[in-house]
């Protein structure tokens, strides 16, 4: 399908409902159109493209013949609430992110050192700025598949328990964390370093913002916003933020609960070795090791968001999820481990 095609079908759909002549039965799904309206492919120029992309490409190609080739189903690496990721057709080391609306977290384009990957994005369609190329980062999400559907089902409009067969998932995929070596550790602790010296907090509520290569025994952090500079203080980095994702803090009672007395035993070690690891890697970076750091930003986080509790089965009571709560809980935890475990 030409661009042009695609820019005319939305102009038609979009002065339809302007001009609220469109038909109860005439529907039009803007989900099912790439996103890249807005230019012809006859007078596009690759302007403004990083050499590193346009070597890859082949004659006569521009990036909007990519662009739509990328857009499908099959090429769909990621998503949520405010963007869909693709692989691109020929860039191996880059990926299309496509905004669903104006990009909330607003990344400067190359605004970190080139030999640094943050998943930063390196273009952005001036006329469509929905439309983003990113550095690609190799690996897989650390937690369970579709976490966001945990937290909230929107199907089913209510959030969903935790199961065993994810239970035994992230115990093995904390064990495989927590036998890296120190050197992955101190390499995300340096990214998040690089984050916090240019205005940007990473997002430590999702587990799946950490990303884990264990062919090549990498930890990498995507998912971070720019931080107004007069809320700097408030938005604060620190090494804390990345033991809460690596951990699932959220819902990692219900993990526990799952598991038997010898497991539940050895992911607590693991969550210590982990905190260690960090630690260590986060005072080799100077990157902050406050603990209230961390709690300034989830008790601020709690008031935007709301975690729905889900039954604990075990108790009759509830899991807690909300995260001022959680977050307590599982300071008290690392503390002293065998008798939060106790206390279960």
């Amino acid at each position: 399908m030409k661009i042009s095609s695609i820019s005319n079908r939305y102009n038609y759909a979009l002065s339809k409902i302007q001009n609220k002549t469109m038909k109860k039965e005439e529907k039009i799904s803007f989900s099912s159109l790439p996103v890249h309206f807005g230019r012809d492919l006859v007078s596009y120029k690759n302007d403004g493209l990083p050499v590193e992309i346009l070597e890859k490409m082949q004659k006569g190609v521009s990036i909007y013949d990519l662009i739509e080739r990328a857009q499908t189903s099959e090429n769909i690496l990621g998503q949520g609430a405010n963007s869909i990721v693709y692989k691109i057709p020929q860039l191996d080391d880059f990926v299309l992110k496509v905004l669903n609306k104006d990009d909330p977290n607003k990344i400067d384009i190359n605004k970190f050192p080139s030999d640094v990957n943050l998943g930063q994005p390196v273009w952005q369609d001036k006329n469509n700025p929905r439309l983003l190329i990113l550095k690609k980062i190799e690996g897989t999400e650390h937690s369970i598949s579709n976490w966001n559907k945990t937290i909230w089902d929107t199907e089913k409009n209510s959030p969903r328990a935790i199961t065993q067969e994810q239970a035994k998932l992230f115990y093995n995929q904390l064990a495989d964390l927590a036998q890296m070596p120190q050197a992955a550790f101190d390499k995300v602790a340096k990214d998040v370093k690089i984050l916090e010296d240019n205005g940007y907090k990473i997002d430590s509520i999702n587990p799946n913002n950490l990303i884990v290569d264990k062919e090549h025994n990498q930890i990498h952090i995507i998912d971070y916003f720019k931080v107004k500079p007069n809320e700097r203080e408030q938005y604060r980095n620190s090494y804390m933020d990345l033991v809460a994702i690596a951990t699932d803090f959220t819902i990692f009672p219900e993990y526990f609960d799952k598991l038997d007395d010898v497991n539940q035993k050895t992911i607590l070690k693991n969550v210590k070795t982990i905190q260690k690891k960090l630690y260590i890697g986060a005072q080799k970076m100077g990157l902050s090791c406050d603990d209230e750091r961390f709690e300034t930003y989830i008790r601020t986080t709690s008031k935007w968001f709301t975690a729905h509790s889900v039954p604990n089965e075990k108790t009759g009571d509830m899991y807690l999820r909300c995260y001022d709560v959680r977050m307590e809980d599982f300071l008290n935890m690392l503390k002293n481990p065998a008798q939060w475990a106790i206390k279960r």
